[in-house]
């Protein structure tokens, strides 16, 4: 019965999340759907008169006979993400989740949704915006999927006879449901574009006919329809990395606070009054003055450490998801260390603390009161 009651919830979580939005999402090279015209067919049969051999009459054999040359020899990459689909949001808040399938066949699915709009700067990327997540992801969970081997190298093919320099047909469908988007992540050429079909508010395809059959195949397997695709987890993970700030410095020895301390706190007025008790510096927190950032809840974690040689530091902020309870937790960035066991350093008390004000729904009350978990709320002198 479990097994039955996962797969429908993998088969929804790939399918969908249902939430209300604008989407904002911008692919290259787009235009709106119209039938050919006559002046591209004949363009079309002048260009295959000029490819005729001179003389004979007859197709060039050393010509391609298509707009788009053959893959030769394409592999997958086992290690790298192959496939996406990506849903965003960006109406009366901001949401974004991605199915992710690995060249392996591994799936891994996550997302966050915020109150605050994400800063989006000249330099945004998707990719690497949802790459920095995906390997946050990796480093703490397990695939809550996986896709047959055979099935995989068939969507691969179909997604490498895709002619991906052609343009996006783009028809507006729909207001305020969001997009969907679809992309192929190991294509040869990285100026091609790698969207192959998105619906929502838009339907969005490339102007091949072959993107058509990829997209029924991928759409059997990722809606669940499809037996190729087995349900191996279910644990949801929201990963925030720059949806807002996340403070993370070496503050020195707190007195006042256990060791390992994590709080968390009502809004930023509390928060504030206590980073006074602790003597902590408020300045680092410039970036939590304006108004957004007043009512939400502060999660805090302070370590005191023993000795030199520790740089504990974290970038992002993690909330697990299991049909039992919610886990909030930070994850270390990888300029953290720890001293080498054998090695000598001086004896000297010292101290981190990484902040996040979370814009996201969480009842503080049952969190602290939940025995599973470290966070509790602040008390002078604790």
């Amino acid at each position: 019965m479990k097994n039955k009651i996962m797969a429908a919830v993998l088969s929804a979580i790939l399918l969908a999340s249902a939430l209300t939005g604008c989407s904002t999402a911008k692919t290259n090279k787009v235009k709106t759907r119209s039938g050919k015209t006559s002046e591209t067919t004949q363009e079309t049969d002048e260009t295959v008169e000029t490819e005729e051999t001179e003389g004979t009459g007859k197709d060039d054999p050393t010509e391609p006979t298509t707009s788009k040359d053959p893959v030769v020899d394409s592999k997958i990459d086992p290690n790298e993400p192959l496939f996406m689909k990506v849903y965003m949001n960006y109406a009366w808040g901001y949401s974004v989740s991605a199915t992710v399938i690995m060249g392996n066949g591994d799936v891994y699915y996550f997302g966050c949704g915020t109150m605050v709009y994400p800063p989006v700067d000249a330099n945004y990327n998707l990719f690497d915006y949802l790459g920095t997540k995906l390997e946050s992801v990796r480093k703490i969970g397990e695939p809550v999927g996986k896709v047959d081997e055979d099935y995989l190298n068939s969507l691969f093919e179909k997604a490498n006879e895709i002619d991906l320099s052609a343009d996006i047909l783009s028809e507006n469908v729909m207001c305020d449901y969001g997009e969907y988007e679809i992309f192929f992540l190991q294509t040869a050429n990285e100026d091609d574009n790698k969207l192959i079909y998105g619906y929502g508010d838009n339907d969005l395809i490339l102007d091949d006919s072959k993107a058509e059959d990829f997209k029924e195949d991928f759409e059997q397997l990722i809606s669940g329809e499809s037996d190729m695709l087995t349900v191996t987890g279910d644990t949801y993970y929201s990963v925030y990395t720059n949806e807002f700030p996340i403070v993370s410095f070496n503050c020195g020895y707190v007195s006042g606070s256990e060791d390992y301390g994590f709080y968390v706190f009502p809004d930023r007025e509390s928060f504030m009054d206590a980073m006074d008790q602790l003597g902590i510096d408020k300045t680092e927190f410039a970036v939590y003055d304006e108004p957004a950032y007043e009512d939400y809840p502060y999660f805090v974690q302070i370590q005191n450490v023993p000795s030199s040689g520790y740089m504990l530091l974290h970038d992002a902020f993690i909330v697990e998801r299991t049909d039992d309870s919610d886990s909030y937790f930070f994850l270390e960035s990888d300029d953290s260390y720890r001293p080498e066991p054998d090695s000598t350093q001086c004896a000297v008390m010292d101290g981190f603390i990484s902040v996040c004000c979370f814009t996201g729904y969480v009842e503080l009350d049952e969190l602290v009161n939940d025995e599973t978990n470290p966070w509790q709320y602040f008390e002078s002198g604790s």
